[in-house]
């Protein structure tokens, strides 16, 4: 670990450091999180008919049913608990694979920390917005963030199948993040390319002078 660190520039480390809090508190949240208890992920999707009659059905069977997937909820949010020293413990140690980007980008960086982005899609875009700040500049990130560029396709994915199959298509949200991402990564270029470096030297002299 330490000699990887050593390869590590400061900015790279610092967003290496980002991915693994964003784990942690994943952990965190997944113990206060008991709605997957009371009411577990198959519910969440349900779909109350128009109908009354079906909507009674419905709600008799959700009755009786409901007691089972509480159990299942409250036997997994158990394990969790139990499991969670290790699992965190986990989080601190760097999981191998982990290697310095040799491609000085965006994609690359995500290349080589693909191991420690074991992250949901929300955490996954902050990581990535948090990475371009750190990396950029927050100028940069106001402009150039996953964020906005995710915006940008959806709409352009949105405009082709139309909403419906936009909100209910999760494999086509995935495939939005990985095309932002390419175009973000494209349009941001190298974060260690020599004019990025001396402008990033000037603007340092210019504070020192001042």
């Amino acid at each position: 670990m330490s000699r990887l660190v050593s390869m590590l520039t400061p900015k790279e480390r610092n967003c290496l450091d980002f991915a693994l809090h964003l784990r942690q508190r994943a952990l965190r949240r997944r113990l206060t999180s008991f709605r997957s208890v009371f009411w577990p992920r198959p519910l969440r999707n349900l779909a109350w008919s128009e109908v009354r009659w079906r909507r009674f059905l419905q709600g008799l069977c959700l009755t009786l049913i409901w007691p089972l997937f509480f159990l299942g909820g409250l036997l997994r949010y158990l394990w969790s608990l139990v499991s969670f020293p290790f699992r965190y413990y986990r989080t601190l140690v760097l999981p191998k694979g982990i290697r310095s980007p040799g491609e000085k980008t965006l994609l690359g960086m995500d290349n080589a920390f693909k191991p420690v982005l074991v992250l949901n899609e929300r955490d996954y875009i902050e990581c990535v917005d948090q990475w371009v700040e750190i990396l950029f500049g927050a100028a940069t990130a106001r402009e150039k963030s996953l964020t906005v560029y995710l915006s940008s396709v959806s709409a352009e994915r949105c405009a082709i199948l139309g909403v419906d199959a936009c909100e209910s298509n999760d494999s086509g949200f995935r495939s939005e993040i990985r095309i932002a991402k390419q175009r973000l990564s494209r349009d941001l270029g190298h974060y260690l390319s020599p004019t990025r470096t001396q402008a990033a030297r000037h603007s340092s002299l210019e504070s020192l002078a001042s």
